[in-house]
């Protein structure tokens, strides 16, 4: 890092104290002396392969742009050949697209999410599949009421039928926003 700034640096670790929205911890002045301030915002290792990936925030930048954020992945690369034959390694971090970057810190939760979204597209899939066997038209009103049907309790009160129309609908709503239905064209009724 030192001969790629052309000369003379310094890289301090620091760390935050209770309150994240305080910043780093010690002096005020601690921030305003840096050029460069680098969080580590998410950090997962992958077990089964030992892979390390990191998300970084740039909070300050002297001459760039702050608030960038920046991926890494660890990776394990040769060492030059020193005469022992001891097939040296080292680990580096490697920059990644934001989408391994993500994809590789998320969750158990946010996975099951992300697989809950999608098994609901499928299932708007299958019952448009389904529904338009009849003319080829559905609207949106007989798309939700296919899944109220479906999914309604056989001792529904009237009030637990709209109450589950209305979680359909906002379903199928957030659905389409997020655009995980765009194949799909529905009608205003």
């Amino acid at each position: 890092m030192r001969d790629a700034v052309g000369g003379c640096s310094t890289l301090t670790v620091g760390h935050f104290g209770k309150d994240l929205d305080k910043g780093e911890r010690g002096s005020s002045s601690f921030r305003a002396n840096y050029d460069t301030i680098l969080w580590v915002e998410k950090h997962a290792k992958d077990e089964p392969t030992g892979i390390h990936t990191v998300q970084l925030w740039v909070r300050k930048m002297k001459d760039g742009e702050d608030g960038k954020r920046v991926w890494l992945q660890s990776k394990v690369i040769q060492l030059p050949d020193d005469g022992d034959d001891t097939g040296r390694t080292s680990l580096v971090l490697v920059p990644v697209s934001e989408e391994i970057g993500r994809d590789a810190l998320m969750t158990a939760g946010q996975i099951v999410k992300q697989q809950e979204k999608a098994d609901f597209a499928n299932e708007v899939e299958r019952a448009l599949l389904q529904l338009t066997q009849r003319d080829g038209l559905v609207s949106n009103d007989e798309l939700v009421m296919y899944f109220v049907n479906r999914d309604k309790p056989s001792n529904a009160s009237d009030e637990d039928v709209k109450k589950l129309k209305n979680k359909i609908q906002q379903k199928i709503k957030r659905a389409g926003e997020r655009g995980e239905l765009n194949r799909y064209l529905f009608s205003n009724g």
